[in-house]
C-alpha cells in the first residue's frame, strides 16, 4: 500500500496548512512571507463526525478554552466568527484557511463536553439554541465582532436581537453547492469585516 505524501506548512504567524504538493506547500509561505515546510505521509482520513467523536473522547480532563485578546497586533478589532452545526467540517476548513487572523467557532452540539481549540477553530459544545445564543453573547460582550451563519430561521430572529453579533441567515438548500455557499460566506464576511 502506497502512503500519499503531504506537505505541512506552519506559516510565521504559527497558524499550520496541508497541501498535496510541495509547490503549493512553497507558494502559501512565500505568500505569507515566510515559515517552514515538513513532508509527510497520512496515516489515516477521519470523517468530521467521527473527529467530533474523538475530540470528545480525548477532552476529558481538559480545561476549557479562554477566548484570546480581542485586539490583534496591529490594533485592530478581532473578528469571531460563529458557524451553526449545519456548516461544520467543510465551510470550518475553508473558514479558517481564508480567516487565520480571526477565531472560527463551530458548533458541534453534544460531541463534546467543553470548547476544544484546534489551530484558530474552536469546536463549540450546544445541548440546544439557548447554548448557542449564550456563546454569541460571551463573545460580543467580550468586545469581539461577532458574525454568526445559520440556516436556522427561529434561532436566525432570536440571534438578530443580540448587541453586536451580525446574523447572516444562509440555508445551506438554497446553494447549488457547497462551494457556492462557501463563497457566499467569504463575501459576507469581508463586507462585514473591512
Amino acid at each position: 500500500m502506497s502512503m500519499k505524501t503531504l506537505y505541512i506548512v506552519v506559516l510565521k504567524n504559527g497558524s499550520i496548512r496541508v497541501y498535496d504538493s510541495f509547490g503549493d506547500a512553497l507558494k502559501a509561505v512565500i505568500d505569507s512571507g515566510g515559515g517552514k515546510i515538513f513532508r509527510g505521509e497520512l496515516i489515516a482520513s477521519l470523517t468530521s463526525d467521527e473527529v467530533v467523536e474523538l475530540i470528545g473522547l480525548f477532552s476529558e480532563g481538559q480545561e476549557p478554552v479562554e477566548a484570546p485578546t480581542v485586539k490583534g497586533v496591529d490594533g485592530k478589532e478581532r473578528l469571531s466568527i460563529v458557524i451553526d452545526q449545519m456548516y461544520k467540517g467543510f465551510f470550518t476548513n475553508i473558514l479558517s484557511r481564508e480567516f487565520p487572523e480571526s477565531e472560527i467557532h463551530e458548533i458541534v452540539g453534544r460531541g463534546i463536553e467543553k470548547p476544544v481549540k484546534i489551530g484558530n477553530v474552536v469546536k463549540q459544545p450546544a445541548r440546544d439554541d439557548f447554548d448557542i445564543l449564550n456563546l454569541l453573547e460571551d463573545l460580543a460582550r467580550k468586545g469581539y465582532r461577532v458574525i454568526f451563519f445559520t440556516g436556522d430561521k427561529k434561532l436566525a430572529t432570536q440571534a438578530e436581537l443580540i448587541k453586536d453579533v451580525h446574523v447572516v441567515y444562509a440555508p445551506p438548500n438554497e446553494f447549488p453547492g457547497k462551494e457556492s455557499l462557501a463563497k457566499y460566506m467569504i463575501e459576507k464576511i469581508r463586507e462585514y469585516h473591512k
